[in-house]
């Protein structure tokens, strides 16, 4: 019906109330949701110190508070140790100074390194299985590929796709050793 009869889809009294709320609603994500860099951010409430604007607050900086540790300062980072940003647990958790914390993530690569890990992906090895061997970011050996970092390391730099560049020299590869 139209508004104009007074039982328009605002005015129908029989549609007030009948929504799933809570628990029942499709978007219900149990007080919990993740930010747009991995951490998991719980509800607290408006009036929580740590809230941001819609009452949300990082879930480590909670459970560190709770343990009744002081809040890391502007030159402090709480750094999980395992690197997994949803485990939260109090033990996980440590405070590291700015320095120690990009010391812990950007650990020094050699040039010998970086040469071997662009002349084995040339050869046809996978980047991410080369990273993790080297226990460096999957990002990071990319950038090593791509010759974005370290272009003065040696080794052959791969341009263009990376996906399209390793099947070609995987098969030129394959076809020089079979001949």
């Amino acid at each position: 019906m139209t508004k104009s009869t007074g039982v328009g889809r605002g005015n129908n009294p029989r549609s007030h109330g009948n929504k799933k709320r809570g628990t029942d609603h499709y978007r219900w994500n149990s007080g919990k949701m993740v930010s747009s860099h991995g951490y998991v951010k719980v509800r607290v409430g408006v009036g929580h110190p740590l809230a941001d604007k819609n009452g949300y607050a990082y879930e480590h900086l909670v459970v560190w508070s709770k343990a009744g540790r002081q809040l890391p300062t502007d030159d402090q980072i709480i750094h999980h140790r395992n690197e997994d940003k949803a485990d939260n647990r109090l033990s996980n958790l440590e405070l590291l100074t700015r320095p120690e914390h990009a010391a812990e993530h950007h650990k020094m690569v050699s040039d010998s390194v970086v040469r071997e890990i662009r002349v084995r992906y040339a050869a046809g090895e996978d980047a991410t299985a080369l990273a993790s061997e080297f226990g460096i970011p999957f990002q990071r050996a990319y950038r090593f590929i791509r010759g974005e970092t370290r272009k003065g390391a040696g080794g052959p730099i791969q341009t263009g796709s990376l996906r399209a560049n390793a099947n070609r020299n995987r098969i030129s590869f394959e076809e020089q050793s079979h001949v």
